[in-house]
């Protein structure tokens, strides 16, 4: 019980100091600038390059914001819009004073399936996951405004069929396009903890495995104490 009580203390511990380098959250949570690309057009046309005319509440979905086709079926609960392809999100962020020389992160949760991301007319990343958000690095950014595009695209990209892919598929979940989970943009020193993994056997033991990412030119050194 004592050895459970430690390890419980350690990973709080640790959790609060990966919390603790995160010297600034900001949420990106609102009113978005919004356009359709059902044709697939956006990325050949750069829409990235100019001002969106639509808009869109995030986080949310294409069908809450009455985007896509109609959906007319009886019998049996149904979405009222349906929309399978490319949708663009674009919002003006602010980079504070305060986060001068800080490097900057994007973090979107519960995106389907396929993501890309511009960063005024730069091309910054993409990601793909079903399960994990999608992570976006922005470097170092001076202060001031800047103009944020992400490309979602919620077609299947891998053939992982309906019967074994709960996560994507109209008998478990609509396959919808949009953000459902948090949007944090958050500031980080140089060298931070990345990752925390923890690997209990049947005898008692825990081995932790802590990454650290450092982004800056210098080495640098580490202790660690239990």
């Amino acid at each position: 019980m004592k050895k459970i009580i430690c390890c419980i203390f350690l990973l709080f511990s640790l959790h609060q100091f990966l919390i603790s380098q995160t010297t600034g959250r900001i949420s990106l949570a609102g009113d978005w600038r919004f356009e359709l690309d059902s044709a697939d057009i956006g990325e050949k046309e750069l829409w990235y390059t100019k001002t969106l005319i639509d808009s869109i509440k995030l986080p949310g979905i294409t069908d809450e914001g009455g985007y896509g086709p109609e959906v007319i079926e009886t019998g049996k609960l149904s979405r009222l819009h349906e929309y399978i392809g490319k949708a663009w999100y674009q919002m003006d962020i602010s980079i504070p004073e305060n986060w001068k020389n800080k490097n900057v992160s994007l973090c979107f949760e519960r995106i389907m399936w396929k993501s890309k991301l511009w960063l005024n007319d730069q091309y910054i990343d993409a990601q793909e996951s079903l399960l994990t958000p999608h992570y976006y690095f922005l470097g170092k950014l001076s202060p001031g405004t800047y103009r944020l595009t992400l490309c979602i695209d919620n077609r299947e990209i891998y053939p992982i069929g309906n019967e074994w892919g709960h996560s994507y598929g109209e008998q478990t979940q609509i396959i919808w396009n949009g953000i459902i989970g948090e949007m944090i943009m958050s500031s980080h020193p140089d060298v931070q903890i990345s990752q925390i993994r923890t690997f209990p056997d049947d005898t008692g033991q825990l081995d932790i495995e802590i990454s650290v990412l450092n982004r800056s030119k210098k080495g640098t050194e580490s202790k660690t104490v239990f």
